[in-house]
């Protein structure tokens, strides 16, 4: 059974190639929360997400809305609207270039890791056809102020590696930066990745 309170959250937008971008991530509701709604975890995200991710790592990506789901009740869920510009230095890559980092549970086996391709790096991150060793540093840390975010009325929530095949959830316990780029392809909002 789908734990309580376990979100789907993915950030939306554009590149500046016309294509569609969608950045998606799992959490859960902490027990002691005041409430676990739809619209506090996508606070919650949002204020994470505009103080970090964007000037960190992505260039040339427009992020105008988070789209948020409740994993155990798919008719519980909304769409928030955000204006995020990534900001990186330098010219963005093709829009199928991403950078990868993978989500670790300190358990062993597939159903266990994650990962997530984040879109719009620069140029400039690019070492011989390979993400330079500060891009993956900097991604890395993204990752880590998007592991447990907060509403900012004590509602606290935690990012996961979520398993629909094996109906479980494992907190994430640290991120690792893939030394190659990953490939997008054009999804629809909401849709994971």
């Amino acid at each position: 059974m789908i734990a309580p309170n376990t979100w789907r959250i993915s950030a939306v937008g554009n590149d500046g190639f016309n294509s569609l971008v969608v950045l998606t991530f799992h959490y859960l509701g902490q027990l002691g929360n005041l409430v676990n709604t739809a619209g506090s975890v996508a606070d919650a995200f949002q204020i994470a997400f505009e103080a970090n991710a964007p000037t960190q790592v992505v260039s040339g990506v427009n992020f105008d809305k988070i789209v948020v789901r409740d994993e155990g009740d798919i008719t519980v869920g909304l769409e928030q609207a955000i204006t995020v510009i990534g900001s990186r230095a330098g010219q963005a890559m093709p829009p199928q270039i991403a950078g990868q980092v993978e989500k670790l549970t300190g358990l062993i086996g597939r159903a266990n890791r994650g990962r997530n391709y984040w879109p719009g790096p620069s140029e400039d991150d690019n070492d011989g056809g390979a993400p330079d060793a500060g891009y993956q540093s900097d991604l890395v840390a993204v990752m880590n102020a998007l592991k447990s975010i907060d509403d900012g009325d004590g509602n606290l929530y935690d990012m996961i590696v979520f398993s629909k095949v094996h109906d479980h959830v494992n907190f994430v316990q640290d991120f690792v930066a893939a030394t190659n780029w990953g490939t997008l392809t054009r999804r629809k909002p909401g849709r994971g990745q």
